[in-house]
């Protein structure tokens, strides 16, 4: 039977190594606390998921040369995670993971391979309310992925070259629809960085959208994958008005907040981050 990790569980920082693993839909990422510095690494999620999260821990465990104290896993396969004791639930992981990177962060957007959330939190990452898309993977990193692909242009791709663009107007969210509308966008002759453009803009408005019941408090944190579209980081920030912050390592948020769901790791601007 799977430990849960539950809020107001934290033990203190006696735990010598703790490894947090956030298994995603898209990407696995690990971050590992060795008790004085953090470890972090990310692989693809692949057919063998297992093997996937099997072979990123070996990696942290060979490159550390340490045995975790323990392993708390969160995310879409956080069930699948071997040898983990504790399974974190995954808003509260978000929450935590961004206050530790941006001390004073009181929303959290977090953006993924299949889900996009908006979370308000208090010190230290308590979360007072959030709102989560619903399983319909559009507007997250696979909407991204998709109409990249149907672009036949990379992810940086679009975080660059629709940048400052007048956007087109995607008539539909739907990851079906919205790729067919791309097609013919571009058979009608419609310049490539208008459509990029449009595709970030509906992102952006949808994620405005998701956020309008909870107050958007600053210091507003984008973690997640998606995080790394400066342009859509930017429509944001500009149809509410609001800076917006994008730490280093934004994509560990999940995997560092599971860590600190068991133990208090020394503060993020006081250690050494090493990736591999």
């Amino acid at each position: 039977m799977e430990k849960k990790v539950s809020e107001g569980s934290l033990s203190d920082s006696s735990c010598k190594s703790v490894l947090g693993i956030d298994a995603g839909s898209t990407r696995i990422k690990g971050a590992l606390w060795t008790g004085s510095s953090w470890l972090l690494h990310t692989v693809p999620s692949t057919v063998s998921y297992e093997q996937s999260i099997g072979d990123l821990i070996s990696t942290m465990v060979i490159e550390t040369g340490l045995n975790p104290d323990e392993i708390v896993a969160t995310g879409y396969g956080r069930k699948m995670v071997p040898g983990a004791s504790g399974i974190s639930n995954e808003i509260g992981c978000h929450g935590k993971g961004a206050t530790y990177l941006v001390p004073g962060c009181r929303t959290v957007i977090d953006i993924g391979g299949q889900d996009a959330k908006v979370i308000s939190v208090q010190e230290k990452g308590k979360v007072t309310d959030f709102s989560m898309n619903d399983k319909c993977a559009a507007g997250t990193g696979r909407f991204l992925s998709i109409l990249a692909d149907t672009l036949n242009l990379s992810l940086s791709d679009l975080g660059n070259i629709g940048t400052g663009i007048q956007p087109l107007r995607l008539s539909s969210m739907c990851t079906v629809f919205a790729e067919s509308e791309v097609i013919g966008l571009l058979s009608q002759g419609y310049p490539i960085p208008e459509i990029v453009a449009g595709i970030n803009d509906a992102i952006a408005r949808r994620t405005v959208s998701l956020a309008s019941r909870l107050s958007m408090v600053p210091v507003i944190t984008f973690t997640g994958g998606v995080s790394a579209n400066t342009d859509i980081v930017s429509r944001i920030s500009e149809l509410i008005s609001l800076d917006i912050t994008v730490p280093d390592h934004a994509e560990y948020s999940g995997a560092i907040g599971s860590v600190i769901s068991v133990c208090s790791p020394e503060p993020w601007s006081l250690t050494q981050i090493r990736t591999i």
